[in-house]
């Protein structure tokens, strides 16, 4: 079952459109540094309920429109969003045009986390060691897969991210600075985007994880 995905704390809104970078940068801040996003990766522990009975994971799965290739044993989940983002100057150079005046080089910090991480393993699996064993491997591979692609989604976001975030800035009469609230914002909104497009994606990864390798593995056990 694939992993549900939300947002957090960063309140979901409609996307603005970023207005095109001016032909001539602003004349104070000439050449502005790229605007730096550091974005890191936060994971709760995995756990593991055994509580849910097969007809309760079945009913489940055709709420959430699953479609199995192998009968359904039980399953991963987790919720995936974004803590608010912090903004800080990481330096201050001169303008050329003016020497008293300075240009913020800005940072831009923020975290992808996974919540609620959990997999669920049919409860009449208890008096079936080879079921049990088998079932609990398939579901940690598919904890294990959307882990990894979090890390790369995250590993991502910056260069995916950067131009849009610097072309806010640069569209600006001055660079804002670390309380600008509209290029929080931006970014929030950015992330609020990106995360629905990795939700998605990540469903799709969890189905093509059920290769006719995987389901093999299942097959010996898998006769209730």
């Amino acid at each position: 079952m694939p992993g549900l995905v939300g947002s957090f704390p960063a309140k979901a809104a409609k996307l603005r459109s970023v207005p095109p970078a001016p032909s001539v940068s602003v004349a104070s801040c000439d050449g502005l540094a790229p605007t730096t996003l550091d974005i890191g990766v936060r994971e709760q522990p995995l756990t593991i309920r055994r509580d849910l009975g097969l007809a309760r994971l079945n009913e489940l799965s055709k709420q959430a429109r699953h479609r199995s290739v192998h009968a359904i044993l039980g399953f991963y989940a987790g919720s995936v969003g974004f803590t608010a983002p912090d903004i800080g100057v990481l330096a201050r150079t001169s303008s050329r045009a003016d020497l008293g005046a300075t240009c913020p080089h800005l940072e831009i910090k923020s975290e992808v986390v996974a919540v609620d991480r959990q997999i669920a393993i049919a409860s009449e699996l208890h008096s079936s060691p080879c079921r049990l064993r088998a079932a609990t491997a398939h579901y940690e591979r598919h904890a294990a897969i959307a882990s990894r692609a979090l890390h790369r989604f995250a590993a991502e976001l910056p260069t995916k991210l950067g131009p849009e975030v610097d072309r806010y800035v640069h569209s600006q009469p001055s660079p804002p600075g670390a309380g600008d609230n509209q290029l929080r914002d931006l970014v929030e909104e950015l992330l609020t985007r990106s995360v629905a497009e990795f939700a998605a994606q990540l469903a799709v990864l969890q189905q093509e994880a059920d290769t006719p390798d995987e389901v093999r593995r299942l097959a010996p056990c898998d006769d209730i």
